[in-house]
């Protein structure tokens, strides 16, 4: 997970409603229909109401980002979920959690970011939960992706996420990254994605793009038409600022609330 800044998160408890209708708008589901989408679930608000969720505070390595929690929580009570962040940090926030009986902890540090179910024993990544994320937004912008080709521009944990989660979907799969080593390591582990020489050429020519680096103007507004469709978890957003207004109905980017609901709800 790329660390987030404060002034890319800090809107997103007040403005989570208007995101929610902006994604019904461009895929025909929210936050909660798309995570159904994406795990084969049908959860409803009403389910997830029974649900508290913790949101844990960690402050190992650079330390707690300043409206994290907030904004993970907004996100979480968004979808329905009765939430909770611990007063306590770390380890003390964790056996508070427990101790107010959540149900799932979600917490992230400069490494990870998981979501934990202490009943089931089980565990959701954002990296799983943000690659499935992004791929069915795409599908469901798109209107399905069985052999259609999509374009994965950057390898690393949630770019190769995104591979596996197209492989499933039946996708033809074209990658590519700066370091020469992955798409080669990856084109040998699976031999139907294709490594792209020429990513200026491959960008402009195939319309469906899965933009998964961790820096700005990697897809130049030459590249964009009105066949292109752009599902871009990375971040920064890699589409460059001029080129935003022509392709924003065909976007997809943010930095937490998609790999925060599948996570959530992947571990339920």
């Amino acid at each position: 997970m790329t660390r987030l800044f404060t002034d890319q998160i800090s809107h997103i408890p007040e403005t989570i409603d208007e995101y929610n209708q902006e994604l019904k708008d461009k895929t025909g589901c929210g936050l909660v229909g798309l995570a159904n989408h994406a795990l084969g679930t049908e959860y409803e608000t009403a389910f997830l109401a029974q649900k508290r969720a913790a949101v844990v505070p960690v402050t190992v390595g650079e330390g707690i980002i300043q409206g994290f929690s907030k904004s993970v929580a907004a996100i979480l009570e968004y979808m329905g979920f009765e939430i909770l962040v611990t007063n306590s940090s770390d380890v003390k926030g964790i056996k508070e959690a427990y101790q107010k009986k959540a149900d799932i902890l979600l917490m992230a540090d400069d490494d990870e970011f998981i979501a934990l179910n202490l009943e089931e024993n089980k565990y959701v990544d954002n990296n799983w939960a943000t690659a499935r994320a992004y791929v069915n937004a795409l599908e469901l912008m798109v209107g399905g992706l069985k052999d259609r080709t999509v374009v994965v521009q950057g390898l690393g944990p949630i770019g190769r996420e995104a591979v596996r989660a197209l492989i499933e979907k039946e996708a033809r799969i074209k990658v590519y990254d700066v370091d020469e080593q992955k798409m080669i390591k990856l084109t040998e582990e699976v031999e139907s994605v294709e490594a792209v020489k020429n990513p200026e050429q491959e960008l402009k020519h195939n319309k469906l793009i899965l933009e998964a680096t961790p820096v700005d103007n990697t897809i130049q507004e030459d590249y964009i038409d009105q066949k292109t469709y752009i599902s871009a978890p990375g971040v920064p957003l890699g589409v460059c600022k001029t080129a935003i207004s022509s392709i924003e109905d065909r976007l997809i980017h943010d930095p937490l609330q998609l790999g925060v609901s599948l996570m959530a709800a992947g571990v339920l």
